[in-house]
């Protein structure tokens, strides 16, 4: 089966429900994921058997990365079309850039998801001309 477009490339897995309403539709899929390997990742990635559960269609393969290793590979992957992930974990950082270089799709989140209800300043920063191109896991600062 062919995989999603390269402009699918999220950053987060609240965009998950979009992404099946297309491969249902399909033979069985497997996305994989490229993620950090940190706390939260592993605690996400040992939820996604209830999320396997309820989509028998949809496995999910993860790729976990310490971050240097991670930003290399899906910098890699995203400016050359290789394809071998399709959702990745990416920072603040990435997001816009990216955007303006083409590299992501704008998100058109459903309606349940508030996007009003992030932080001004962690929505505008995965932003790029007023169109939000990924959503936050969570959100730090540094003093």
């Amino acid at each position: 089966m062919a995989r999603p477009s390269r402009l699918l490339k999220l950053t987060a897995l609240a965009a998950f429900p979009a992404l099946c309403a297309v491969s249902a539709q399909a033979a069985p899929t497997t996305l994989t994921i490229a993620t950090i390997n940190n706390p939260d990742m592993i605690v996400l990635q040992k939820l996604s058997t209830q999320f396997e559960q309820a989509h028998p269609d949809i496995k999910l393969r993860w790729v976990t990365l310490e971050e240097g290793v991670l930003r290399q590979r899906v910098t890699t992957d995203i400016a050359t079309g290789s394809g071998q992930f399709d959702l990745m974990t990416i920072g603040g950082y990435e997001a816009p850039l990216w955007a303006k270089k083409g590299w992501l799709a704008p998100l058109d989140m459903p309606a349940s998801y508030d996007t009003a209800d992030l932080l001004p300043t962690v929505r505008d920063g995965l932003s790029q001309g007023g169109k939000l191109f990924a959503v936050p896991f969570y959100a730090e600062s540094s003093m």
